[in-house]
């Protein structure tokens, strides 16, 4: 099939692996509908082809590259030295070479939460849910990270910010969170209180009572 520079996605199916490109975004999931791995390519795709063994793409800066349906290793097939404005793509007449392996996933969705191209925050949205949907502590804490970036738009901090409210792991990086004071000089930001204190009473851990407290009878 054919892959538009202007489509808004495309889903290529093989064996038990299905994947969905948006622009500069690859994600790959099993067969139970589980995120596998999700990647950020330095160009827009406007091809692709689903192998046995993983996913052939062409961007628009004329690289054909490989991802593997593992674990979304990427691997560069040929560079064209041209752009491109359509492709079409044939099976490769020799399997594809092994890339290195890819990223695990908090790290790939976190890399896509914080990509500064706002023309991919409806995708950047779905990482930051994907993301949240994870046990790992850290998470909580690269969420908060999000959040507090300037480069974040409203709209993807208003997801993020639903997303904390869901949190039960990593609630130590809130807490820590209700700390953070407003300093001209140490040129510290003030701690994000409307989306700290709703996912903390959320998730009613103890541990933030004190902190708590304290920030009700803070004069700031």
């Amino acid at each position: 099939g054919r892959l538009r520079a202007d489509d808004d996605r495309r889903e290529r199916i093989a064996g038990d692996v299905h994947y969905f490109v948006f622009y500069r975004y690859v994600f790959g999931y099993d067969a139970s509908g589980a995120l596998r791995f999700a990647r950020v390519l330095p160009h827009d795709v406007i091809a692709g082809r689903a192998l046995a063994d993983g996913l052939l793409l062409a961007t628009e800066q004329g690289q054909v590259l490989f991802l593997s349906q593992k674990d979304g290793a990427l691997s560069v097939q040929a560079g064209l030295g041209v752009a491109l404005a359509s492709a079409s793509l044939g099976a490769p007449p020799t399997p594809a070479a092994a890339g290195l392996a890819g990223p695990d996933l908090r790290h790939s969705l976190t890399e896509i939460a914080l990509d500064a191209d706002n023309r991919l925050v409806p995708a950047r949205a779905y990482a930051v849910r994907q993301l949240a949907a994870l046990n790992d502590p850290e998470v909580t804490r690269e969420l908060l990270d999000i959040y507090g970036r300037t480069t974040t738009p409203p709209e993807l901090a208003r997801v993020v910010a639903d997303a904390l409210r869901t949190r039960r792991t990593g609630l130590e990086h809130l807490i820590d969170a209700l700390r953070s004071r407003y300093d001209f000089i140490e040129q510290t930001r003030p701690a994000p209180l409307a989306v700290v204190i709703p996912a903390l009473v959320d998730a009613g851990d103890a541990r933030a009572v004190p902190g708590l407290l304290e920030r009700f009878l803070d004069h700031e």
